[in-house]
C-alpha cells in the first residue's frame, strides 16, 4: 500500500541556506525513509554551495527517485539573491528570483505556469536597478526556467564517475560510500598514490596544502561531488575496461597501502604527504633531509623512514 511521504528540511551554511519540501508516495517503509533522510543530510551538509538551483533540484530528485513525486518546492538564499522553484505533479508551476542590495529588493523576476493548458504562462519583472543588460538577464532567466521545466533525475553514473568506482573497489576491496566524508579523502589519496607509482589517470594534484592537509585534485573533487547523491554505490563494471595487468597492479598496491596504514584515514593522508616530500627533490640521501620531511609532515622520524622504505620496496614490486 502506497503511503504519503512528506519531508521538509533546511540546511544552512555561512551566508547561504537551502530549504525544500517534498511530497510523494512511498512503498518501501520506515527503514528506507531513514536511509533517505540520512543521505539527504550527508549530501547537503557536505556540498560546498547551494547556489546552483538546477543541480539542487537534480540531486533532490535523484535521492528521492523511489518516491512518486507529487509536490516539490526548493528555495536557495544568500545575502544578495533568493531563488525559489515549485513543482506540482512533476511540472514546474512557478519560478521566482529576487535580488537585494543593502537589504532592499532591487530586482524581482516571477514566472508562473498553470497546470492546465487553458491559459498561458506569465512573466513579471520589476527592475529597480535599471540594468543596462536587462535583456541578457531575461534571456538567461528564461534559459534557466526552460531547463528547470524538464523532469530529470540522474539514473546512472557517467563513464569517468563509474571508472573512479571501479578503481576504488580494486584498491580498497569495497564499494565507495559517498555518505561518509572520509570517502572523498580516500579517493583523492588513492589516485595520488597510484600516480606516484606511475599509473597515470590524468589528474593534476595541488600540493601547496592551502585547502587540505594532503595532495588533492580539483578535477577529481568536482567528479566526486557529482557522485554524492548516489550514497553507497553498487559496482557495475564500466564500459572503460581496465586491463587485467593494471587490475592486478592496482589491487596489489591497494592491499599493501591498506596494510601499512592499517586503513586509517589519518595514516593514509600522512603517507601521501611523505610521498610528496620525498619525491619533491627527486631523492633524499641523508638523515638531515629525512629530518626535514619529519618537520614538514609533523611525523616522527622513525615513521617517515618506515613510509619511505615501504614506498621504495613497493615500487620495486609494482
Amino acid at each position: 500500500m502506497e503511503e504519503k511521504y512528506i519531508i521538509s528540511e533546511t540546511y544552512v551554511k555561512e551566508n547561504e541556506s537551502l530549504y525544500f519540501k517534498f511530497v510523494g508516495k512511498e512503498t518501501k517503509g520506515e527503514k528506507y525513509e531513514m536511509q533517505t533522510s540520512a543521505l539527504l543530510d550527508s549530501v547537503f551538509n557536505k556540498v560546498k554551495t547551494y547556489q546552483d538551483i538546477r543541480r539542487t533540484v537534480l540531486w533532490l530528485r535523484t535521492i528521492l527517485k523511489d518516491y512518486k513525486e507529487e509536490y516539490l518546492k526548493v528555495t536557495i538564499q544568500n545575502k544578495q539573491l533568493e531563488v525559489q522553484v515549485e513543482y506540482r505533479s512533476k511540472k514546474l508551476v512557478s519560478f521566482e528570483a529576487k535580488k537585494t542590495k543593502n537589504e532592499k529588493e532591487v530586482f524581482n523576476l516571477c514566472y508562473t505556469k498553470p497546470l492546465s493548458n487553458l491559459s498561458g504562462s506569465t512573466l513579471y519583472i520589476e527592475d529597480k536597478m535599471l540594468l543596462k543588460d536587462l535583456d541578457i538577464k531575461i534571456k538567461e532567466a528564461l534559459n534557466l526556467i526552460s531547463s528547470l521545466e524538464e523532469y530529470r533525475i540522474k539514473e546512472e553514473l557517467y563513464l569517468d564517475e563509474q571508472h573512479i568506482c571501479d578503481v576504488y573497489k580494486l584498491f580498497y576491496g569495497q564499494n565507495p560510500n559517498l555518505t561518509k566524508k572520509e570517502t572523498e579523502i580516500r579517493i583523492q589519496a588513492m589516485f595520488y598514490i597510484l600516480n606516484n607509482f606511475l599509473l597515470d589517470f590524468s589528474y593534476e594534484f595541488n600540493t601547496t596544502f592551502e585547502r587540505t592537509l594532503f595532495p588533492y585534485s580539483l578535477k577529481l573533487e568536482q567528479t566526486i561531488e557529482n557522485l554524492t547523491p548516489f550514497g553507497e554505490i553498487p559496482i557495475v563494471e564500466s564500459e572503460i575496461k581496465i586491463q587485467d595487468f593494471y587490475k592486478r597492479k592496482i589491487k596489489m598496491i591497494g592491499e599493501n597501502v591498506r596494510n601499512e596504514t592499517k586503513n586509517e584515514i589519518i595514516a593514509l593522508m600522512q603517507f601521501c604527504k611523505v610521498l610528496h616530500e620525498e619525491e619533491k627533490e627527486l631523492r633524499y640521501v641523508n638523515m638531515a633531509d629525512y629530518n626535514k620531511i619529519s618537520e614538514k609532515t609533523e611525523l616522527e622520524l622513525a615513521k617517515v623512514l618506515d613510509y619511505v622504505e615501504f614506498s621504495r620496496n613497493l615500487k620495486k614490486q609494482a
